[in-house]
């Protein structure tokens, strides 16, 4: 009794497993795990698949064992703690770091901000991290330093240890009197340089190239129309799609997309396309 128990036990930890490994792989690709149904989903059809090398798992799957909402939910919280918890634990043997935020809303209208650290390791390496994102009730400066700071101190990084902050140039982040450059470095006696994000000030400059330089923005009002006339149109988007693949065929999956405000790069790419 005692040994068919025990070969219980271990088939149902052997299935759980399963599981848990599962959904490691789908959340390290970025896949959805569920669909408009449970059974349509990518979780329970990738075990699905796992049934035929582990006809034990059939069983279980039948059963719904450790497959609710609420469980399969808890175990990737459980997966991407454990994951924190080794980046924090690198970042703590770091002698400095610093970091990186940006706020913005999601698709929802909800105000968030995303928290990255950059340090380096003992090999010398630059390391980078993206540690969460955190709900923000307004976006004051007051309000993103208290974020900040929190988010800080429960992942029991010392901000004493703060040598550097990249934000956007926006007057509640870089601002010289109030911003939140200015609190965290009333706190780090001036030690942590702000930088104002490159890749924003980029922007920013191909953004007034475009509407100054009059050429640039010829060509991006050309790809706009060029955009509307062909994608408006299903016929003449079909017969675009048909001469692109005749012309370029390693470029077949590459889709007409609406030109973002984005500058140079952006009407270079959509230029290609043409």
């Amino acid at each position: 009794m005692d040994h068919h128990h025990a070969l219980e036990v271990e088939q149902h930890y052997q299935n759980l497993l399963k599981v848990i490994t599962s959904l490691n792989l789908l959340c390290r690709q970025g896949i959805s795990l569920r669909g408009h149904r449970d059974e349509e989903g990518n979780v329970y059809q990738l075990l699905l698949l796992r049934t035929s090398d582990c006809p034990d798992l059939t069983k279980w799957l039948q059963n719904k064992c450790y497959m609710s909402h609420d469980i399969i939910n808890e175990l990737v919280s459980l997966m991407a703690r454990e994951v924190t918890v080794q980046l924090l634990a690198e970042i703590r043997q770091s002698r400095f770091f610093a970091i990186i935020a940006d706020e913005t809303r999601d698709i929802s209208g909800i105000e968030q901000m995303s928290f990255c650290v950059r340090h380096i390791d003992g090999d010398f390496n630059v390391n980078e991290h993206f540690l969460g994102f955190h709900s923000l009730v307004d976006t004051t400066s007051e309000s993103i330093f208290n974020i900040l700071s929190d988010v800080m101190t429960r992942m029991s990084l010392d901000v004493k240890k703060l040598r550097g902050q990249a934000y956007d140039g926006a007057s509640n982040m870089s601002g010289s009197i109030s911003g939140v450059a200015k609190r965290l470095n009333d706190v780090t006696d001036d030690a942590a340089v702000f930088i104002h994000c490159y890749a924003h000030r980029l922007n920013l400059v191909l953004q007034d190239v475009c509407k100054n330089v009059q050429h640039v923005h010829d060509a991006q009002e050309l790809v706009k129309d060029l955009y509307n006339f062909i994608n408006l149109a299903p016929k003449r988007l079909v017969s675009f799609k048909t001469l692109k693949s005749e012309l370029s065929p390693s470029d077949g999956a590459k889709q007409l997309r609406p030109l973002a405000q984005l500058g140079l790069p952006s009407v270079h790419g959509h230029t290609q396309l043409f």
